[in-house]
């Protein structure tokens, strides 16, 4: 959940670490050890259902700084 995300940052005060994986995932190994999770990005493009990790990491860095 990102809400969960954002106010763990503001009460941490600390920086976080992001992990962005493929369309090959992530092992389960890292997964397991992960605090937070982030959704994929849904698009409602019909058949599209590819995104560039460059991309999604901007997406994502855009949503964190406008507070989701």
């Amino acid at each position: 959940d990102t809400s969960k995300i954002l106010e763990r940052i503001k009460i941490d005060n600390r920086p976080i670490f992001l992990l962005f994986g493929t369309g090959w995932g992530l092992d389960s190994s890292i997964i397991e050890k992960a605090d937070f999770l982030l959704a994929p990005i849904d698009f409602k493009i019909s058949g599209y259902n590819h995104l560039s990790v460059r991309s999604a990491v901007a997406i994502y860095l855009d949503r964190f700084r406008r507070g989701f």
